[in-house]
């Protein structure tokens, strides 16, 4: 029995909500909403992120309302979801809007042979404008009059 207003409930839901965000394949409504896109935003989160690390999740957002997590734990090159993101991120035509790419670039060529193009990296569009090294997002936003997200890590 439903019980929308139990604790239950509410998890059940979070948890239906959460299941059409995590994509494990290029579902159709994955691939809609990227369709003519020219800006994304991305993020990617792993273990030991890097060269010889573990890709566990891609973040990748075409809107604030079509924002989606790629779950890539344990893909390979060929996997179709690993494929379709590829199409996006090595497009010229797609802006790829990241904060830091070093590792998350490194990461994408050694583990799923990925080569990000047409990157706007935060951190070195604040490096010129500043000349301040290896300042977190939430720094970035602060010192640009942008709200930071008061929920993150600040030391990361």
């Amino acid at each position: 029995k439903d019980l929308p207003g139990t604790l239950f409930g509410r998890m059940a839901r979070r948890a239906e909500l959460l299941a059409d965000l995590v994509k494990t394949e290029p579902s159709e409504d994955l691939v809609m909403a990227f369709e003519g896109v020219r800006i994304v935003a991305l993020d990617i989160e792993g273990v030991d992120l890097g060269r010889n690390g573990q890709i566990s999740l891609v973040q990748l957002a075409a809107s604030p309302e079509a924002c989606f997590l790629l779950d890539l734990l344990d893909k390979s090159k060929d996997n179709l979801l690993v494929k379709w993101l590829r199409t996006i991120l090595e497009s010229e035509d797609v802006l790829k809007i990241i904060h830091d790419c070093r590792v998350d670039a490194d990461a994408l060529h050694h583990i799923l042979g990925i080569e990000l193009k047409n990157v706007h990296d935060t951190s070195c569009w604040h490096l010129k404008l500043t000349g301040k090294r290896d300042v977190n997002l939430n720094n970035v936003l602060t010192e640009n009059a942008i709200r930071p997200n008061v929920k993150r890590d600040s030391s990361v």
